[in-house]
């Protein structure tokens, strides 16, 4: 009896251990496959302003006093971030809305557009998401000329006021996917690749 109980209990430790193999394995298969795959980027809406269309200028004052003029010629790009102070949503996203706010400041501006015209309440929601470097604009105008719906939104606009990228944005993925689709030249991923195969079918299976 001893024997069958040693038998079944070395089965049983076997048995684990080949099932713990099996989970490293396809975690491991798992990770390749999102290395390959790469981040999802941000889903793209056919409202508002189409990608290449140039926008026309809006004078916009800050919630620290400060006037901006959203489109038309500008020094810089612009990634208008459009959210709600009672977007579960909009709340998560902020820390990379913080992030990419201070890392590409040279080269792009970020500004926060909220849909919500309560003012206390938007104040609180910069407050409390530590978003008080980042310039907020009050204006619900300017969500209906861009046409947004669903916060959190991203429009990316080049110097010239010029649409180059846009989607929703939940995460940091969304966002870097918004400025890596317009340095490359393309709305997103999906219109890089359908370049890509149009134009060099060998190119795209290598």
């Amino acid at each position: 009896m001893t024997t069958i109980w040693l038998i079944s209990h070395a089965a049983l430790w076997l048995v684990v251990a080949l099932l713990s193999v099996l989970v490293i394995l396809l975690a491991r298969q798992m990770g390749l496959i999102y290395r390959r795959l790469g981040s999802a980027p941000a889903r793209m809406e056919n409202d508002g302003p189409a990608i290449g269309e140039s926008v026309p200028e809006m004078t916009v004052r800050t919630l620290a006093g400060e006037t901006k003029i959203i489109g038309g010629s500008n020094l810089i790009s612009r990634l208008l971030v459009f959210v709600s102070v009672g977007c579960p949503a909009c709340n998560l996203v902020a820390p990379a809305v913080r992030a990419v706010s201070k890392k590409e400041r040279s080269a792009l501006e970020t500004l926060i557009v909220s849909i919500s015209a309560d003012e206390r309440a938007v104040r609180d929601f910069v407050k409390r998401n530590k978003l008080l470097e980042v310039p907020c604009i009050i204006s619900n105008e300017l969500a209906k000329r861009y046409e947004i719906h669903g916060p959190p939104y991203g429009v990316l606009l080049d110097r010239d006021g010029v649409v180059r990228a846009k989607g929703l944005i939940n995460n940091m993925d969304h966002i870097e996917s918004l400025i890596n689709a317009a340095e490359i030249g393309y709305a997103s991923s999906t219109a890089y690749i359908s370049a890509i195969n149009s134009s060099d079918p060998a190119l795209a299976m290598d």
